[in-house]
């Protein structure tokens, strides 16, 4: 989600600001210079390969948001912070989502970000907006058996903290499932435990603007058998375009969920 303006709407040198500076920031730095921004590049590597691309630097860890604040304005003498972006996600998108409410950068609000990490507050605001999502048998940090044994495998389980797909697993039995609580639990996290929904996976792909989300494509994915579920490719035109509709609607309904007002140029 980004957003920039016009060399013109601004006085003085336009940066755009690129929240982590490696190799799949490198197209993103690329790209912003090409549009005529100088590009301010911030990792915690002092070595991170795309700071040779960037007109400046900030060395610092991308989780220290206020650090990365407060050393950008030193920075900005002669200056205007244009566009903000990340490739990443987790804590990028929380760095990124601060940055640009202190600089007046439309982006997803700050207050929501948690909840792009966490799976149970993620969870919990599904359900108060009436948004379809798979049910939750277990949360927390201990098991149940007897709930379990009563809904059956196989189920999916989740690390309650974390993004993409680090840590999900396609449970289908107690060992594997006493397995992945004793990792999680030593890792300092809680998990959740949903149903497992039998049938294909299409990913939607779609902008918000004036608080309007408008769905650009669905394709079906293609992956590797369970228990990986490793992305082999994306499939398009989607054997489910007749569900656009529908799809197009639960997206306006996340997007109010997490506020999002506008997440393109």
């Amino acid at each position: 989600m980004r957003r920039f303006w016009k060399r013109s709407d601004h006085t003085g040198i336009p940066f755009f600001i690129s929240i982590g500076a490696g190799l799949n920031q490198i197209p993103l730095i690329r790209e912003a210079q090409k549009q005529g921004f100088h590009v301010i590049g911030v990792d915690t590597n002092p070595n991170a390969p795309g700071f040779v691309k960037c007109d400046l630097k900030i060395q610092e860890s991308i989780l220290n948001y206020n650090e990365i604040y407060l050393k950008l304005q030193e920075l900005l003498v002669d200056g205007t912070i244009c566009g903000i972006m990340t490739k990443s996600f987790g804590h990028a998108i929380k760095t990124t989502a601060f940055l640009a409410e202190k600089f007046n950068i439309p982006f997803l609000p700050f207050s929501k970000c948690d909840a792009f990490t966490d799976k149970t507050l993620m969870k919990s605001l599904f359900l108060q907006n009436a948004i379809l999502t798979s049910k939750i048998i277990r949360t927390g940090n201990t098991l149940k058996k007897e709930k379990i044994m009563e809904e059956g495998f196989p189920l999916v389980f989740k690390p309650r903290s974390g993004h993409a797909k680090k840590g999900v697993r396609l449970i289908n039995d107690m060992h594997d499932l006493n397995t992945c609580v004793k990792e999680t639990t030593q890792e300092k996290n809680s998990f959740i435990l949903e149903e497992f929904i039998k049938g294909d996976e299409i990913i939607a792909l779609g902008i918000v603007n004036n608080r309007e989300f408008y769905l650009v494509d669905i394709t079906d994915k293609k992956t590797t058998p369970a228990p990986l579920f490793v992305d082999l490719r994306h499939n398009a035109p989607s054997k489910h375009e007749d569900l656009f509709a529908k799809i197009q609607h639960i997206g306006q309904k996340v997007s109010q969920a997490f506020e999002i007002t506008t997440s393109r140029g």
